[in-house]
Formats: C-alpha cells, structure tokens, sequence
C-alpha cells in the first residue's frame, strides 16, 4: 500500500489513509461516494480518475497503488490544470509551497477590522 499520509484529493488535502477508512467504515457502492470524504473530488476534478481506481482496488481487495510518485502526481496535476482547465486560477501548489509574510498581509487589514 501506498502510504496513508500520502494525499490524494490535493485541492482538499484528502488522504489515502482517510480514503481508506471511510470505504471500511461505509462501504460505499458506487466511487462517487468518496466525496463524502472531506469533500474529495469535489474541487479540480483531478483526483476523480484515481479514486475510482481506488474504489476498484478496495472492492477486489486488494492493497491500494495510485502508481505514480507523489512529485509525478503533482505535476501532472499541475499540467491538468493548465491543458484542462485553463480558465481556473492555478492550483496554490503550482509554483511550490505559498510564501505567505504574514506581518505584510496584517498590516493591509483595516485597524477597525483586526480583533485585540
């Protein structure tokens, strides 16, 4: 089995381990049910061809391979996005991990808008 941690609805950040143990506990019949799961498929729509292969992987019992490292997962979303889904921002994780100054992001907010 691929790693639990490993997340595979990255617009959700809904894990493999997660996915896992709401097919246990659910049983769902159909794959489409995974978005009960925190929402997972729901946003880009990337992730959907991998949770049905999921889906099918749990119900033949067998030990769930998304077959792909995570880095080659991500990129290819990214790709995704860019080829399919054009007129959609950019995923947040496009261009690396978000490089947020949060003192700059503070100071823009109205004085009578901060909470003390």
């Amino acid at each position: 089995m691929d790693d639990p941690a490993r997340e595979i609805c990255l617009c959700f950040h809904v894990s493999l381990g997660k996915l896992v143990r709401f097919y246990e506990r659910h049983h769902p019949t159909v794959a489409s049910r995974f978005s009960e799961c925190h929402g997972a498929g729901q946003g880009c729509g990337w992730c959907v061809p991998y949770l049905e292969k999921l889906f099918e992987q749990l119900q033949a019992g067998k030990a769930p391979e998304i077959g792909m490292d995570y880095e080659e997962y991500r990129a290819r979303r990214i790709q995704y996005h860019k080829t399919r889904k054009p007129d959609l921002p950019p995923p947040p994780d496009a261009d690396g991990p978000l490089d947020l100054d949060l003192e700059n992001v503070l100071n823009e907010v109205p004085d009578d808008l901060k909470l003390d």
